[in-house]
């Protein structure tokens, strides 16, 4: 599997209301700096009873745990300092609503964090289908578990993504997942409205985007790349979920 890279969609995931004042929590957990050059960052779905997570941020751990919020506000040291997760559950392999409610009272409790939620209607896409129809490369009308995690015996688990400026690669994924990376590349939300909810492998190669928008490479825009799968971007406002960072600290180690 390649490594899943950076690109973290908004995708919903209920929140810890109902837990609880501490809710459900790992069995143990250590979360280190990681202060080696040249590192690569490494963050995948869960391994049995375990989550690791290799050289990333404290802002790619929360947009994960948050994973319906767009992030906002925070230190600047929240997208820069590097760490090294490893966390064990109590269960074999926990299922998606509690492992990532475990996630979010590891992240509030080791970076004393403090947060408010807030609804936004901004600038975005809404993800839809082409006038030719979905043309999507080994679909499956069965779907499959986000973040590999899996509610129910009949779902398998979604693949771990390899995407960065120019490509996206993922032999199974959603379309909210799909619609949550796209997003990342066009650096605004990206609703799914494709009514699809089944899973389907991706394979594009695309023109990475400039800072100014403008693109130097032979290769096909994004735009022009999703019509190959049936889809395209139409731009419109789309109400957001925003967690703001009211406070974080620097957590000691452990």
């Amino acid at each position: 599997m390649r490594p899943f890279l950076l690109l973290l969609p908004l995708l919903f995931f209920p929140n810890r209301d109902g837990y609880g004042a501490v809710g459900p929590q790992f069995e143990v957990a250590s979360l280190k700096p990681n202060s080696s050059p040249g590192s690569r960052i490494w963050l995948a779905p869960p391994v049995g009873d375990t989550f690791s997570a290799t050289n990333v941020t404290p802002r790619m751990l929360i947009s994960l745990a948050w994973g319906e919020f767009r992030i906002s506000g925070g230190p600047a040291w929240l997208n820069s300092d590097r760490y090294d997760l490893t966390a064990k559950a109590p269960d074999a392999v926990p299922n998606q609503e509690r492992f990532l409610a475990m996630l979010r009272n590891l992240l509030e409790d080791r970076f004393q964090l403090q947060t408010h939620r807030e609804t936004k209607e901004i600038p975005g896409y809404a993800l839809v289908v082409s006038k030719t129809g979905l043309k999507l490369p080994n679909a499956n009308p069965a779907g499959c578990a986000t973040f590999g995690l899996k509610e129910t015996s009949q779902l398998e688990g979604c693949d771990g993504m390899s995407a960065g400026p120019g490509f996206v690669y993922d032999k199974r994924l959603s379309m909210t997942w799909f619609a949550g990376v796209l997003g990342n590349m066009v650096s605004s939300p990206v609703m799914d409205q494709t009514g699809y909810t089944g899973s389907f492998e991706v394979h594009l190669e695309f023109a990475p985007l400039q800072g100014d928008g403008s693109t130097d490479s032979t290769k096909p825009s994004l735009f022009t790349a999703l019509q190959e799968l049936g889809l395209r971007l139409e731009s419109q406002k789309v109400p957001i979920q925003v967690l703001v960072i009211d406070h974080a600290e620097k957590p000691g180690d452990n």
